[in-house]
């Protein structure tokens, strides 16, 4: 490859992870103090958000839902269970089925933790033109083709 296009390309990845860094900090900026628990790990938190926003789950539904293998999701559930932040429930109509809900107090704290970031949401994405968002849509399908292939 001809050094100036592979300079080029150097360049031109460090400066889409400076951006890509620079947009992950804004996020976190936006989320604010206390949106993450100070004690669950990016898998912990990434399962009781999907259980905030879809309620009783299988644990196989949990595992497809956020790409983990059942054995990695039981071993989340099982810690998440000790630190009361979820608990199994057995069906009523079938007792081989397990599901797995968030503990009361917790989910509390996730609907209220969802509700101020999506007003913090609602104000960022009202500085953004129509056009502007499909510019976004766009750049990020364009993104998830070239990392796809």
């Amino acid at each position: 490859m001809n050094e100036d296009v592979e300079g080029n390309l150097n360049i031109r990845a460090l400066i889409f992870f400076r951006k890509m860094h620079q947009l992950k900090r804004s996020f976190s900026t936006l989320r604010g103090e206390g949106f993450e628990h100070p004690n669950l790990t990016h898998d912990q938190m990434m399962i009781t958000t999907v259980l905030a926003h879809m309620g009783k789950m299988k644990i196989s539904d949990i595992s497809e839902e956020v790409g983990l293998s059942m054995s990695t999701v039981s071993g989340i559930l099982d810690r998440l269970e000790e630190m009361k932040i979820i608990k199994r429930v057995r069906s009523d109509e079938d007792r081989r089925v397990v599901f797995v809900v968030l503990e009361e107090k917790f989910k509390k704290k996730m609907d209220k933790m969802r509700k101020e970031m999506e007003s913090k949401m609602d104000i960022v994405l009202g500085r953004i033109t129509e056009e502007e968002m499909e510019t976004i849509f766009k750049a990020i399908d364009i993104l998830n083709r070239a990392i796809g292939e």
